[in-house]
């Protein structure tokens, strides 16, 4: 690491993901920009595979690399832990399972340079697999953008958990992420980018899309199975309050609202113009199953 400190700080959060873990430093190893100008630091969090050992090699082999353990379980958590020991005056965020494009630190430098009243930022993600994606797996469900443009993004938008980078000030200001959101060890959960996206967006600051800014992001291969996008549409529903700031609405408004969901699900099935089975019960069965999440936390509030 040299004497100075770096302008930013790419934070990397891993939980047991060891044999996917090599993929992306190497692709953070491999940045054109100078390894002076940014740091890495691995957020291990709690991890029970070979992670411990593979982070060791790697931050012998890269000087501007380090390691830290968090023993709270819980994306969240390992995020603003990430954040807590960054040297950097921005902290760029970037998951265990993607592979940063060799511009992609380059991009951010640059950027900052250029615009310094930028709060947060971030690109867009695309698709790679590490197996044969089946034909009925939209490819555009395994990769997010916000057009080809770069604007400062609206009240309806979002940065990608995966490739997203704040000013350190302003995470510390705001708290950094709910660590009530997001995954938690094996545990599916979302919303805590969002959720600080949109508190950014309320206060006033300046949050930016930058489509040249991109990042591969893994398909893994219990994405092709219809339950998994059931569940993740329930998961994401259960949180849903959390993530826009609303409080829920009564008990009767939503099992209503549920009870349109389920009648309009077959003819969603029927209507939505896919030529797959599978992809159909993706498409109907995914806004019900939302619906579903957020009606039970309604049901849980009422307790």
């Amino acid at each position: 690491m040299s004497e100075h400190s770096p302008l930013l700080s790419v934070v990397v959060c891993t939980y047991n993901r060891a044999s996917l873990l090599p993929g992306c430093l190497q692709s953070l190893a491999d940045q054109t920009a100078d390894s002076a100008d940014f740091e890495i630091i691995l957020v291990n969090n709690k991890c029970t595979d070979d992670t411990p050992k593979i982070a060791k090699e790697w931050s012998q082999k890269l000087s501007h690399m380090r390691v830290v353990l968090e023993k709270k379980q819980g994306l969240s958590r390992a995020r603003n832990r990430g954040w807590k020991e960054a040297k950097g005056a921005y902290v760029a965020y970037m998951d265990d399972d993607a592979k940063a494009r060799p511009e992609w630190v380059a991009i951010q430098l640059a950027l900052i340079a250029e615009q310094p009243d930028l709060d947060a930022f971030g690109g867009p993600y695309e698709a790679f697999s590490t197996v044969p994606i089946p034909a009925w797996f939209p490819l555009d469900w395994g990769r997010w953008d916000l057009g080809p443009e770069q604007h400062d993004i609206g009240p309806d938008e979002w940065l990608s958990g995966s490739n997203m980078v704040f000013r350190k000030l302003l995470l510390a200001k705001m708290g950094g992420f709910d660590p009530t959101l997001g995954m938690k060890g094996e545990q599916l959960g979302y919303g805590e980018e969002v959720a600080l996206v949109r508190a950014l967006l309320a206060d006033g600051k300046r949050v930016v899309y930058v489509p040249e800014l991109i990042v591969d992001h893994l398909v893994a291969p219990y994405k092709f199975v219809v339950a998994w996008w059931w569940l993740s549409a329930y998961n994401n529903g259960r949180h849903n309050h959390k993530v826009d700031g609303q409080s829920l609405r009564t008990g009767w408004a939503e099992t209503l609202e549920l009870l349109i969901s389920c009648l309009r699900q077959p003819i969603r099935f029927i209507t939505c113009g896919e030529r797959h089975f599978k992809t159909r019960l993706v498409v109907a069965g995914t806004p019900l199953a939302w619906r579903v999440g957020v009606w039970v936390a309604t049901l849980k509030k009422g307790r």
